[in-house]
Parts: structure tokens; C-alpha cells; sequence
């Protein structure tokens, strides 16, 4: 099969059936396969009539939703840097092809209704992308976020009757570091690129990106042959065609602006405070502070800050630097505690990722409420968010402890959202499932489902994030093993068709297991005669014990799953590094690989290869905290800015 799929990509066939299946080999470059007239060749044709295309993929879920009723899933699975985000957005296009096929301008020029909404889904693409893309060391515009687009079409005409988009796991962690090589979301070089000259000066964006640690931290500034400017152009023309007017914007690049300046925003003693931390300024008579003039923005950005969130200077100092104890009742605080800067550089780190959280789901609710806006009245009822059920109870039921701040805005935080990221893992790999698509009730109208999330990774530092991304795959390829291999194996001895002896696909049941097996009442974690609790619900476990630490975590992680032949300790001395399948994409190596211990790490064998993933920041990351002096922040910036309605 890979002699096929070699043999067709040296000719320039990209595509590939395999079974059912289509594979796509990504040519990183622009081919001439996809136009209107490529759209009607595809058009109600048998999925084998032509060569092999995505476009031949949707009309075949349509055709099946017409003939069949029933709701269709279309998957796109894939290593990251395969190309599942264009080939979504194709998909989509053929989608809003089908639907505004054979509708003309009205007679006063203007579009119908149905063609507004087909230009307004497309149109999701490009604003979703500028908040939840960044260039990583495989690709160039890899998305950080899982995406599910649900699209109601009537049966029979295939006319889009709305649409709605559930976001997942948006990879919070790039608002305050971004790993070598790579950059942070794409708003952030868009704004400072793209901003008019007088606005730019409004939000101190005027010295520009290479004023920000926080986007100089990667070392990548610039994107091949991508212009930032004319990108915030396409996603400002994008907000347009959603019908918001540009002024109606404005909070929104306030609030990515103010990101930037509190990330800007350093720390050091005192003086005359006996070792207090505080919050460097810049030195009376204008001076730069000790680095130089170049540290200019950065000495100023606890001001700039605290403009654009419409809060006091004090306010926001006191809520990165120091924390108030509260009484045993927890009604008052009984005293204030000084942080170190380890403690106010992490709490400035939840304050930018609290506030852009707190943005992005603004803005996909906006687009939500436009789309929902144009649709048939029927879909509103349709298109509830997906609903999950997650193995932790929402913060709010857990009394006493710091919780992770995620403000409800109606329909745009469900479940899933008031969770820590290991539960949001575990609960999406439930609702992304295909299988777990509802059916539409209402008369006439059927869904679409187009799943685009991260594919496998493995680079030379893998943390969390990296676990949470790899367990939501191996799930996906276990319905892709149980729906696809093992039924077509099942089909072919039904029939008679002769298959080797003991030929068998994997399940990938064991992988799965070892990750999300449910938790016991047996100590430690065991259960006689049953799996022992899995990895990230020992990270959960962990989380709320006192005390407990990385290290304690990965050293249970091993004594829970001694036995287990899917994880290993990583050998002694033996430097982290990517299994064979992705090494040569990979890149330069991390800052930080080397050495690990059993206390430091561990290696899960996955469907693609084995991955080393270092516990460094496991339970800081999935805790994701804020404290009430930093989540008041965010509320209060977020209801000053309007960001629940800014983007209606």
C-alpha cells in the first residue's frame, strides 16, 4: 500500500482510496484540483466514477443523508502537518457548493438567504484560524484547537439550514511561552501588523510584534511566504461578512493587546522591602531600567496593561504579587501573603491565559449566534453544545479549592470547558466520536458532522498537552480500527472472501485503558481482578492530594502500571527523543530534552510509536488555576470590554 501511495504522489496523485477510505499525501504546495467546475464534476457521481477527491467524500455523505436519513460523520484524522485543516475547509466548500447550487441573486442584487449563510460558514474558517492556528515546527498553520462543525442541510435540496462550531482544548499554554522554533497564535503578529498606525499607538502596539516576549520567545517572527498584514485583512473582511462592524472589534484587540502587555510585565525585589517582589517599572525621568532602551515596552507594560483591562495599577499589581489568606469560614481574608517571582511570574501566566480563554470563547460564540441568526428556525433547537459527561465534577461542586476560572457565557463554556484539561480529554474523545452524534429530530433537516482536531504528536520535549492530544487520537483510530478494518474483514468472510489465517487488527483497547481506565476502590488505585485506574485519571487523583508533586505522580503512574505492556520508565540516562514515524519533521531538538528518571517520566506505546512525555508541569497544567485575585481580573475585564456581546 505505501509503494501505491508512493508510486501516485510522484505523478501528482495526491489522493488514494483504501476501501472506503481516502488518503490524502500532503503536497505542501498549491495543485490546480479544487475549483467550482472541478465542484460540478463531483457532483452526485459514484464515489468511484472519478479519481479519488475529498469532493467525492461529501457528496457521498450527502447522498447518504438524502437516501438513508440519517446523519452523516465524516472524520479527518492525521499526524499533525498532514493537512486535516485544508481538507475540512475543501469539504466545507463543497458543502456551501451543494447548498447554493442552482440559487441566483435576488432581482435587487442582493445575495438570498441561503447564500448568506453558505459565505458566513466559510467565513468561520479564516476568524477561527487567526485565534486558534500558530506556526509550530511541523507546520505552518497547525491548529490548536479541536473543532467539530456540525452543518444542518435539508435532505433533499441539500441547502444548508445551519451550522454550528464546538470548539475543544484550546492549547492555553502558548499565551505565556512558545516553544523554540515555533510562534504563538497568529492574532498576535496579525494586530501588531495590521492595525492602523493611530490605533496601534492606542493599544501600545507601535513598537510592534519584536516588542513582545511573549512572540520573540519562539524565535520565529515571520512565516514563509505569509504577510501578516494582509492576514488581519482577511480576518477583519472575514468579521465583516459575519455582519460585525468594525468598530464592534474593538474590544476584542484590546483584550489580545492587553495579553501581550501582561505577559510583558516583569518582576524583581523591592527596594527597601526586606526581599519583597513586585512589579518592575520604568525609572523615574524615563529611563529604561537597567537592560537598555530595548526593554522600553516591557518597563511600561504593567501601565499599559492595566489601561486596557480597566483596572487601577495597585489592582492589578496586588493581584499578580500577592494572594489573601482567607479565614477557615473562607468569608474574609485574614491576611496578605508576599508571592516569590516564581509564584507572580506563574500567577501573570494564568492571567494571560485566563483572558485569552475567556476571548476565544467570545469569539466562537459570536459566530455561533450569526449563524444560528440566519439558519432555519428549527436548527436553534438542533445545535445545543455538544454534551459530555466528564469523570470530575464541575469546579463549582468542589468547595475550598482554587478553582479554574472559565466564565459562563450562555451556550459558549458547557461542560467540557469547566473542567481541567485531562477531563476535557476524556470527555472529548467521547462527544468527537462519530458515534456519538445525535440524530436530528427535526422534520426535513439532517447534520453533517466534520471532526478536525490535532493529530499525533511527538516531539523531543512532550508534556501534557502532548498526552491529552495522542489519547484523543488513539481513540479516534480505535473507532477507526472497530468501524472500519474490522468490519470490512467481517464483510469479506460473510461473503466468502478468503482472508489469511489469523488475521486480526488490533483494537487498540489496551492503549486506551491504560489512559482512561475508570478509577476503583482499591488502594492505590488498583482493583482485584480488574484494570488498574488509568494515567490521567491518576492525574486527576494526584491533583487533589496534599502535597503531592510531579514526581509523585509519575513514580504512582509506574507502580500503578508496573505490568502494563503499553508503558515503560524511560531507560536511565537515555535522552528523550521522537519515535521513527515523525522524527525526520520534528526539527531541532527542545530545550530540555535529556535524561529522565521513573520520577521524571514515562514512555506509553501508541498506535503510531512510542512517546516519552516528561511529568514536568503535569499537575500545575491540568490544575490551571486561578486564584480569586487574578480570576477578578478577568471577570472584570471581560464584562468592561462587553466581550459577551463585543462580536454580536
Amino acid at each position: 500500500m505505501l509503494h501505491n501511495l508512493s508510486v501516485r504522489y510522484d505523478v501528482g496523485q495526491i489522493y488514494t482510496y483504501v476501501g472506503t477510505i481516502l488518503v490524502a499525501v500532503n503536497p505542501y504546495a498549491e495543485l490546480p484540483l479544487y475549483s467550482e467546475a472541478k465542484m460540478r464534476e463531483y457532483r452526485g457521481r459514484p464515489m468511484r466514477a472519478l479519481p479519488p477527491h475529498p469532493y467525492a467524500v461529501a457528496d457521498l455523505a450527502l447522498r447518504l443523508l438524502a437516501r438513508d436519513g440519517e446523519d452523516q460523520s465524516i472524520v479527518v484524522s492525521g499526524e499533525s502537518g498532514a493537512g486535516k485543516t485544508e481538507t475540512c475547509k475543501t469539504i466545507l466548500r463543497y458543502l456551501a457548493f451543494r447548498s447554493t447550487a442552482g440559487f441566483d441573486l435576488r432581482a435587487d442584487g442582493r445575495a438570498a438567504p441561503a447564500r448568506s449563510l453558505e459565505r458566513q460558514v466559510l467565513a468561520t474558517n479564516p476568524a477561527l484560524e487567526a485565534f486558534g492556528n500558530a506556526c509550530t515546527l511541523r507546520n505552518g498553520n497547525s491548529s490548536r484547537f479541536g473543532k467539530l462543525v456540525r452543518t444542518l442541510l435539508h435532505a433533499h435540496s441539500c441547502e444548508i439550514g445551519g451550522a454550528k462550531i464546538d470548539t475543544y482544548l484550546l492549547e492555553r499554554s502558548r499565551v505565556s511561552s512558545v516553544p523554540r522554533g515555533e510562534r504563538s497564535f497568529h492574532i498576535f503578529y496579525q494586530l501588531c501588523a495590521g492595525l492602523p498606525r493611530e490605533r496601534a499607538a492606542e493599544l501600545a502596539l507601535d513598537g510592534g510584534a519584536a516588542a513582545f516576549e511573549l512572540l520573540c520567545g519562539g524565535g520565529v517572527m515571520r512565516i514563509g511566504g505569509v504577510d501578516d498584514r494582509a492576514e488581519f485583512d482577511a480576518v477583519r473582511a472575514a468579521f465583516d461578512t459575519m455582519g460585525v462592524p468594525a468598530d464592534a472589534l474593538d474590544g476584542a484587540w484590546a483584550m489580545v493587546a492587553a495579553v501581550l502587555h501582561v505577559r510583558n510585565v516583569r518582576f524583581g525585589e523591592v527596594e527597601g522591602a526586606h526581599g519583597r517582589v513586585g512589579v518592575r517599572r520604568a525609572q523615574p525621568g524615563g529611563a529604561a531600567g537597567n537592560d537598555g532602551g530595548q526593554n522600553a515596552v516591557a518597563d511600561a507594560a504593567l501601565a499599559h496593561a492595566a489601561r486596557l483591562l480597566c483596572v487601577s495599577e495597585a489592582q492589578l499589581e496586588a493581584a499578580l504579587t500577592t494572594r489573601a489568606a482567607r479565614s477557615l469560614a473562607g468569608r474574609e481574608a485574614a491576611c496578605t501573603l508576599h508571592l516569590d517571582s516564581a509564584a507572580c511570574a506563574a500567577a501573570r501566566d494564568g492571567l494571560c491565559k485566563g483572558l485569552y480563554s475567556a476571548l476565544f470563547a467570545a469569539v466562537v460564540g459570536a459566530l455561533n449566534a450569526r449563524l444560528l441568526a440566519l439558519g432555519a428556525p428549527e436548527a436553534t433547537g438542533m445545535l445545543s453544545p455538544a454534551r459530555a459527561q466528564s469523570p470530575r465534577e464541575p469546579p463549582a461542586a468542589r468547595a475550598g479549592a482554587a478553582q479554574p476560572y472559565a466564565p459562563n457565557y450562555g451556550e459558549v463554556h458547557n461542560h467540557l470547558q469547566l473542567a481541567s484539561p485531562s477531563s476535557r480529554a476524556l470527555a472529548v474523545a467521547k462527544a468527537a466520536s462519530p458515534a456519538s452524534a445525535g440524530r436530528s429530530s427535526a422534520r426535513g433537516l439532517r447534520c453533517v458532522s466534520l471532526l478536525d482536531i490535532f493529530g499525533f504528536e511527538c516531539f523531543a520535549t512532550n508534556g501534557i498537552e502532548q498526552l491529552l492530544i495522542n489519547y484523543a487520537n488513539e481513540r479516534l483510530q480505535r473507532f477507526f480500527l472497530a468501524r472500519v478494518l474490522d468490519d470490512e474483514l467481517s464483510l469479506c468472510r460473510a461473503e466468502g472472501v478468503r482472508t489469511p489465517n489469523g488475521l486480526a487488527v488490533g483494537s487498540g483497547n489496551e492503549c486506551v485503558a491504560l489512559l482512561d481506565a475508570r478509577p476503583s476502590a482499591g488502594p492505590g488505585g488498583g482493583q482485584a481482578g480488574g484494570a488498574p485506574m488509568g494515567v490521567l485519571r491518576l492525574l486527576e487523583d494526584e491533583a487533589n492530594v496534599p502535597g503531592a508533586s510531579d514526581a509523585s505522580f509519575s513514580r504512582r503512574v509506574h507502580a500503578t502500571h508496573a505490568a502494563h505492556g503499553w508503558l515503560r520508565a524511560p531507560l536511565i540516562g537515555a535522552k528523550a527523543k521522537p519515535s521513527r514515524a515523525s522524527a525526520a519533521s520534528v526539527g531541532a531538538p527542545q530545550p530540555g530534552a535529556g535524561p529522565l528518571g521513573a520520577s521524571e517520566g514515562f514512555i506509553v506505546r501508541h498506535f503510531a510509536g512510542e512517546v516519552t512525555y516528561s511529568v514536568a508541569g503535569f499537575l500545575d497544567k491540568d490544575t490551571d488555576a486561578l486564584h480569586a485575585e487574578v480570576a477578578t481580573i478577568v471577570s472584570a475585564a471581560a464584562a468592561r470590554l462587553h466581550l459577551p456581546s463585543c462580536l454580536l
